[in-house]
């Protein structure tokens, strides 16, 4: 049977326990996962991009890296890694049984923290450097005795679920600090203070920007978190430098060809974070080609799409696109990505920039039709 395609098909299925359902279950196993060493991560944006910095210093220094990510582009394997390697299908397959057999009805993102933690502990890694999925405090990765912990941005997103105020997503994610343990942030924010106080934890307010080879500026800043959090961890400038400036990040930011861009924005913060970069190019047009989750406010986005000679509206295969009227107003809505992508490619000329944004499986997509994959 082939549990991997299973685990894939009910990802918000089961009843969402979270920290408090793993904690139960690892109680009785006697808290296996605090023998990791885990470097925890949160933000709005700029989560994934920090995790692989920081995973390639430490695997650059001899160690063996466990890396915990979300989501992912193509394969389920992906969000799990040692030393840059996803796990395989056979073994990704085998975890999945086990924990079906072990452990009933939980969620997609309990099942998959339980697998990473013991596929984790089985291959012996020295650190692990781990993404939650969603805010913190209740989230499935909330169950380490992290050595480090990170926030990397504040925005909004997944409002249903962390609060409707940057202030009251903040609290959520404030929820991974460890009492003792640093927090590495560029945030300064008296609830940070507030909190950190509170749990006795270490605030380490990162100022520093560092040269990476992932575009965009906002990337110095997350590089400037990484190389402190490595340089806390004691690895030696030479190898933190050649570490950030040799990163691999698919889809995030990524040129497929001289005038096509692509880039899994998919909240307002990257979505800013996106415009402020295409502002600094030096192109005639921009046409974009756009995907929205259901759980998603346009309105949210369309600010940052207003100077948009065209804008193509589509859907992954996975989900519908919701409010067509609405988006009918601001442009196009061609439902196959794939012939969606080709409109807008035959539209442009030599000085016109295509970015394709929105969602990260739009940007799937749209990678598995070029030569990128």
């Amino acid at each position: 049977m082939n549990y991997i395609n299973k685990l894939s098909s009910f990802t918000n299925l089961g009843k969402k326990r979270g920290k408090d359902f793993l904690l139960e279950y690892y109680n009785k196993l006697n808290n296996p996962q605090n023998n990791l060493k885990v470097i925890h991560i949160t933000g709005t944006a700029g989560k994934g991009s920090t995790s692989i910095m920081i995973a390639n210093g430490l695997e650059n220094a001899g160690y063996k890296v466990g890396l915990f990510t979300s989501p992912h582009l193509f394969k389920l394997n992906e969000r799990i890694k040692i030393n840059g390697k996803n796990i395989s299908d056979k073994e990704l397959n085998n975890y999945i049984k086990y924990f079906f057999n072990e452990v009933s009805n939980a969620s997609f993102s309990e099942y998959l923290t339980l697998i990473a933690v013991k596929y984790f502990l089985d291959k012996n890694v020295d650190y692990v450097v781990c993404e939650v999925f969603v805010g913190g405090r209740f989230d499935p990765t909330n169950i380490f005795n992290s050595i480090a912990t990170i926030i990397t941005s504040i925005g909004l997103d997944h409002q249903k679920l962390l609060g409707n105020t940057k202030k009251e997503i903040l609290r959520d994610k404030l929820g991974i600090i460890r009492k003792n343990i640093p927090l590495f942030t560029r945030i300064e924010n008296k609830i940070i203070i507030e909190e950190i106080n509170k749990m006795e934890a270490k605030y380490i307010k990162v100022e520093k920007l560092a040269e990476t080879n992932l575009i965009g500026d906002f990337q110095k800043e997350n590089a400037g978190i990484a190389y402190e959090v490595l340089k806390y961890l004691e690895i030696s400038e030479s190898i933190i430098y050649n570490s950030l400036k040799n990163v691999t990040w698919d889809g995030r930011m990524q040129f497929i060809e001289k005038n096509i861009l692509i880039d899994s924005a998919h909240n307002p913060l990257g979505m800013k974070r996106l415009k402020e970069y295409i502002d600094d190019l030096n192109f005639e047009n921009i046409y974009y080609l756009f995907a929205l989750s259901k759980n998603k406010n346009f309105e949210d986005y369309n600010k940052y799409l207003k100077d948009a000679k065209d804008i193509v509206f589509t859907k992954p295969n996975i989900f519908k696109i919701e409010n067509p009227e609405f988006y009918i107003k601001s442009g196009t809505i061609i439902e196959n990505s794939t012939e969606a992508y080709n409109y807008l490619k035959n539209k442009l000329n030599k000085n016109d920039l295509l970015v394709v944004c929105g969602s990260i499986f739009l940007v799937s997509e749209i990678l598995s039709v070029t030569t990128m994959k």
